[in-house]
């Protein structure tokens, strides 16, 4: 009978395990759900507000941040433009260019503001250089992470 077990009872025969086994993918205990792309929109909107975070945190007074190695300020600038790049090519994938551009640009904007509009800031070229560096790095990670997601 189709709604009978062995013992004789009766039972739904849609929650029977037999008629619908447990997907296969599910079935280790220790399956770890593969992570999604986030959309363009979500790339771009972070990507924008990076943008004015960077800006503002380029605009205010300097922290005191205790100093582990003497290049730690180029190594923000390169680890803030590599994730700028990131974001802008998860937000825009076929302008990659534009962006290389535009955000090397942005990093000589921020340098001319805290030159001209900062009394504590000074303007460096080291620090459009690491900007650049970082854009490169970022564009590399992309590059690779874009090979990963196109499944």
């Amino acid at each position: 009978m189709a709604g009978s077990t062995a013992s004789g009872k009766r039972c739904r025969p849609w929650l029977t395990p037999s008629r619908y086994p447990a997907p296969a993918r599910f079935t280790h205990p220790l399956h770890i759900m593969p992570i999604r792309r986030p959309s363009a929109s979500v790339l771009r909107g972070c990507f924008v507000l990076a943008l004015v975070i960077i800006f503002i945190l380029a605009m205010i007074p300097m922290a005191v941040v205790p100093e582990v190695v003497s290049f730690q300020d180029k190594l923000h600038h390169t680890a803030a433009f590599a994730v700028l790049m990131l974001l802008g090519r998860g937000g825009w994938p076929a302008r990659t260019t534009a962006l290389v551009v535009g955000l090397i640009g942005y990093g000589v904007l921020i340098e001319v503001c805290q030159h001209l509009l900062t009394a504590n800031r000074v303007g460096e070229f080291r620090d459009v250089v690491a900007d650049s560096l970082g854009v490169a790095i970022g564009w590399l990670l992309g590059r690779s992470s874009a090979l990963r997601w196109q499944c």
